[in-house]
């Protein structure tokens, strides 16, 4: 089948002044069938099998050539299979279980990019790469797949944090937090922390299990808080567990909370000591909508006319 896919201008920035009779260059013009791959619209690849232009409009003035661009192409490119460079920590399903496509379904860009943003906020890398390995697309005309390859740099396993601070409430606190990104080599993280301050003390430690991949993920955890403030002492607990699912730009999280709270005033000359206690379960949602400060940025070099590769620019969240 013939399709005309797009108009081509070539505009050369050293043409000289010609006339209607003067030939026009022809190199370049017939192509060997592995130096032509289409990206229509950033969207989507197909390969051409064969290509061949034809001269439409000379224009001396200007020193431009309009061309008519005539693919007969191959089927479009579908995902193929994972390339995963620079991972040592941590399990490769992590990565896996984040792509928003399987192997065989048609190339997109834009699930591309979904892939590579769901791998920065994953918690495990500090920078991330996902670009579909053209030059191999190239080097096989017959080839209906295209490799994506993933380059990340990870985070350490474990990190811990130290912190100092006054407040003109609680007076001077401190604070120690630790972090633990693959329990077990499963992968389930968790996040804790102690704070001290004269009058509240706060203890918390959360888990969670990576993406999987429906893009979902389990949680659990606890949280003690204890005050003392003019003598009334309250210590209050919330142990938690529950489902999220990411979706685009929200984080969404289901949980079954219990809840306790309880009270004292200490015995006085004012009267008795009293207690109080209060208990609850509780059905709780929250969401987070978190969007990254940079996109994307699609650059295109071509330093030789048979040597032309697509890189993109990492950017940071």
């Amino acid at each position: 089948m013939r399709q005309t896919l797009a108009w081509l201008t070539v505009v050369f920035a050293s043409f000289a002044p010609c006339s209607a009779s003067d030939d026009v260059p022809s190199a370049d013009v017939d192509r060997s069938p592995a130096d032509v791959v289409l990206n229509h619209d950033e969207t989507w690849l197909i390969t051409a099998n064969r290509g061949a232009s034809t001269i439409s409009l000379v224009d001396v003035a200007t020193g431009s050539v309009a061309l008519e661009l005539v693919l007969d192409t191959g089927p479009r490119i579908a995902f193929g299979e994972l390339g995963i460079d620079g991972l040592e920590r941590y399990d490769r399903r992590i990565i896996e279980d984040l792509r928003p496509f399987a192997p065989g379904d048609p190339y997109s860009e834009a699930q591309l990019q979904e892939f590579q943003a769901r791998l920065r906020t994953a918690g495990y890398f500090s920078s991330v790469s996902a670009l579909p390995d053209l030059i191999a697309l190239q080097r096989d005309p017959a080839a209906d797949r295209v490799a994506i390859e993933v380059i990340v740099t990870e985070l350490q396993r474990r990190r811990v944090v130290f912190g100092l601070g006054y407040s003109t409430d609680e007076g001077p606190r401190g604070q120690v937090g630790f972090e633990h990104r693959d329990i077990l080599g499963t992968g389930l993280r968790l996040e804790s922390a102690l704070v001290l301050s004269a009058k509240r003390q706060r203890a918390f430690a959360n888990f969670r299990t990576p993406y999987d991949e429906d893009n979902r993920f389990i949680g659990f955890g606890q949280r003690i808080e204890r005050e003392d403030i003019e003598d009334l002492v309250t210590l209050r607990s919330n142990t938690y567990a529950g489902i999220g699912r990411r979706h685009g730009d929200i984080e969404s999280f289901t949980s079954l909370q219990y809840q306790v709270e309880r009270e004292r005033i200490p015995a006085g000359p004012a009267g008795p000591g009293e207690r109080n206690s209060q208990q609850a379960l509780v059905l709780g949602h929250a969401w987070n909508l978190r969007r990254l400060d940079s996109s994307l940025c699609l650059l295109y070099t071509s330093p030789s006319p048979r040597d032309r590769t697509r890189s993109r620019m990492p950017s940071s969240a």
